[in-house]
């Protein structure tokens, strides 16, 4: 068994999901993702330290005492990705909830970068790691994590990632979805959303055997001969995007379309349309344009000549440390300059993460008003709020 699923639970909201994109697999494993990139590391590391804490049992108290802080801020994990206070403050959040929710239910079986294999989505090409999972016998509940290190928001509410999962531990654990409590968790401290960092959809296990069913299906189109490619959402991070039939076609009838000249007056019906087409357009061009670039720049770099282009290195506008808190610390002392900066008041954010109650967080704090944004409906959002 490959180290890599071929039918990946990690995709499967692009190729499991009603009308997804079938032939996606077939092209992501002709286009693999680069997972030397400095993102993906920053991530495996995160994980790391995320497993690492849950055992620490870090939420004993409810707070980060310091001494555990200290203890991994500036320290190096086993990819050699060094921790520093983003990595740790959000790592913590997810082990935190990991750990909270364990110890509320007594006798509970935690497992953590746990490998599963859902037969029942397909008998040998779809498994994947759990980031925790945790099976609640005595409460017949079985709860699924997925930490997201990422920026982009990723939603709890018929998660296919964590369907998956569900799936490929009922298979392994041999649990039956009558009367199973299933809790679907991300965990996804640095992107902001309404709901805050951790966010839960909870169903009932009888109520994922049409998702399970459709996962299925669309995994025996996806190994089919006749797989087809869709655009969508999920062509922003398709390292396949530059070669892709469906996207090549997509970007060039959006801007044709975008292009059109329009009449001077339009009806609010055509013209949320037009925008909507425009948007579409704009996006899938962002992921064309940024397929393209990627291609160029490794062309660049193997030494192939790219007319109008050549590769130059672009550096942050502000250095941070590269040694620990100490090193530095000592080296200012050493030509008598103190480089501590007077203590600061803490976010209400970090105040939370401190074990400040919420509420008494909320009462004296509040989010600033940016103004207006025109924005889509989110019909998921509609269909969760009813269901």
């Amino acid at each position: 068994m490959s180290d890599h699923a071929f039918i990946a639970p990690s995709s499967a909201h692009i190729w499991g999901k009603p009308n997804g994109c079938a032939g996606y697999p077939a092209m992501s494993a002709a286009y693999p993702q680069d997972e030397d990139g400095e993102e993906a590391k920053v991530g495996t590391a995160a994980h790391e330290l995320g497993e690492t804490l849950i055992y620490m049992g870090v939420s004993d108290s409810g707070t980060v005492t310091p001494d555990i802080r200290e203890s991994f801020i500036g320290q190096p994990m086993s990819n050699g990705v060094i921790v520093d206070e983003a990595i740790f403050d959000a790592a913590w959040t997810y082990a935190d909830d990991v750990v909270r929710e364990t110890k509320r239910r007594p006798g509970a079986v935690l497992m953590t970068e746990h490998k599963i294999k859902a037969t029942s989505v397909h008998p040998t090409e779809s498994y994947g790691t759990t980031d925790a999972a945790v099976w609640y016998a005595t409460g017949h509940e079985l709860i699924v994590w997925d930490y997201k290190h990422g920026m982009g928001v990723v939603d709890a509410f018929e998660n296919w990632q964590g369907i998956n999962y569900v799936a490929g531990l009922l298979d392994e654990l041999g649990i039956s979805d009558l009367d199973l409590t299933v809790r679907v968790r991300i965990a996804q401290p640095r992107a902001y959303h309404a709901d805050g960092p951790i966010r839960e959809w909870v169903v009932k296990g009888h109520e994922l055997r049409g998702y399970i069913n459709t996962l299925h299906n669309n995994a025996q189109k996806a190994l089919s001969a006749d797989a087809t490619t869709l655009t969508g959402d999920h062509c922003r991070y398709c390292e396949a995007r530059h070669a892709c039939p469906a996207a090549l076609k997509a970007g060039m009838v959006l801007l044709e379309i975008a292009g059109q000249p329009l009449p001077d007056e339009l009806s609010m019906e055509a013209m949320a349309l037009q925008y909507s087409i425009i948007q579409r357009g704009i996006k899938q061009l962002e992921y064309l344009s940024a397929g393209y670039e990627e291609q160029l720049k490794s062309a660049i770099r193997s030494g192939k000549q790219v007319p109008g282009f050549t590769l130059e290195q672009k550096y942050a506008r502000s250095a941070k440390w590269t040694a620990s808190l100490d090193e530095v610390v000592s080296m200012g002392k050493s030509v008598g300059v103190d480089l501590l900066k007077p203590r600061e008041l803490v976010t209400p954010a970090q105040a939370k993460q401190l074990g400040l109650d919420k509420d008494i967080v909320s009462s004296f704090s509040e989010r600033e008003a940016r103004g207006l944004a025109l924005t889509p409906v989110n019909d998921k959002k509609l269909t969760e709020v009813f269901k």
